[in-house]
């Protein structure tokens, strides 16, 4: 059957001479892997400019169930990214984010709520102008809750440690390595506060961010099975040196 949804480009690589295999989160249809034939063309808006991390489209393709890679009809943009894809920082979050996700959305179910998240959240990053730095904090923060393991930063009352595992505070020592304790646990409950419109009141150092999002990423690696490592991350700490 032909299914026209709105996407969002995770990556792509090269398939044939004349065919590149995308991965996307669709409104319709969760994580798919299509095969658009002639990418570098401009034949049909099938450039490669389309084809970038996070980029918003809607595809016609053929779908069928006894296919792995379905077949896009036609791609087009849904709300170009001119000032993203160009600015350093922007696209690098984009392209950190598109490998997080790569990682962490893993099933094919339809969810209109984590889409809407996923959408808005580009087109957010793409009309900032301040808090650029702090983007893909807020943005972990509140994806893991929408996978189903948010964390609970916001039930702090005193307790000197916070589990990994448990995703809590307790005062309680825990009995393995995966927890943060004292000063690095109270300054966890900062993401408690966190959000897109506040996001250029959170002045972090260099160190202070790096700790964050190492502390973030050892967390979404205990709750998905197969996190596995980040290749984009030495990039995104250098460019926010």
């Amino acid at each position: 059957m032909y299914v026209k949804t709105d996407a969002i480009v995770l990556n792509h690589k090269k398939y044939r001479d004349n065919a590149t295999m995308l991965t996307l989160y669709t409104r319709e249809l969760g994580r798919s892997t299509f095969l658009l034939y002639g990418a570098g063309s401009k034949r049909g808006g099938k450039g490669f400019s389309l084809l970038q991390p996070l980029s918003l489209v809607q595809i016609d393709s053929d779908v069928r169930n006894s296919r792995e890679l379905h077949v896009i009809k036609e791609i087009k943009p849904l709300h170009p990214l001119y000032d993203s894809l160009f600015d350093p920082y922007k696209s690098t979050i984009l392209f950190f984010l598109a490998e997080v996700l790569s990682h962490a959305l893993k099933t094919s179910e339809q969810d209109e709520y984590l889409f809407r998240f996923l959408y808005e959240s580009v087109i957010r990053l793409e009309n900032m102008e301040r808090g650029v730095p702090n983007f893909h904090i807020a943005f972990l923060v509140r994806l893991a809750s929408f996978l189903g393991f948010g964390p609970n930063i916001c039930d702090w009352s005193d307790s000197p440690y916070f589990d990994f595992r448990q995703a809590e505070y307790t005062a309680v020592r825990p009995d393995h390595t995966q927890y943060v304790a004292h000063q690095e646990a109270r300054f966890l409950q900062q993401l408690c506060r966190i959000n897109y419109r506040n996001l250029s009141y959170f002045t972090f150092s260099r160190d202070e961010r790096r700790a964050l999002i190492d502390h973030i990423i050892e967390y979404y690696a205990i709750h998905l099975q197969g996190f596995g490592d980040l290749k984009t991350l030495p990039v995104l700490y250098e460019i926010f040196d």
